[in-house]
């Protein structure tokens, strides 16, 4: 067998070894990011999360739109994205998402109105 084509096997073998030793490991003990607390946005609907599980990611809270009946449901958090609806009676739906970036957070919506926007909130 020819050396160099042996060598040149090892360092192949010694290099995908040491990818596969330094790669980016995903922690079974990773966390989402904390969404609970009342967050103050740049379209006037504030909204708050009460509770979440920083594990599965659920969460649930209320709307500043409470008061006029509007529910906020089917809350969850994967990592540092977010999600929620909101709803009114049994067809209308406001679908919001966006990025948590401590007590930041970008995010848009689209409704069953037709209607999208764009938005930025702060936690209080």
């Amino acid at each position: 067998m020819n050396g160099s084509i042996t060598r040149s096997a090892l360092c192949a073998a010694a290099a995908a070894a040491a990818l596969v030793v330094f790669a980016p490991q995903a922690s079974a003990t990773a966390k989402n990011a904390n969404f609970v607390g009342t967050w103050t946005t740049s379209n006037g609907q504030p909204f708050t999360i009460k509770n979440e599980n920083r594990t599965t990611g659920a969460c649930s809270g209320t709307t500043s739109l409470s008061r006029g009946g509007y529910r906020l449901v089917a809350c969850h958090v994967t990592g540092d994205h977010y999600a929620f609806t909101i709803t009114l009676g049994a067809t209308y739906k406001s679908y919001n998402k966006g990025t948590l970036t401590g007590n930041r957070l970008v995010g848009g919506f689209r409704d069953t109105n037709g209607s999208t926007g764009t938005y930025t909130a702060v936690r209080r």
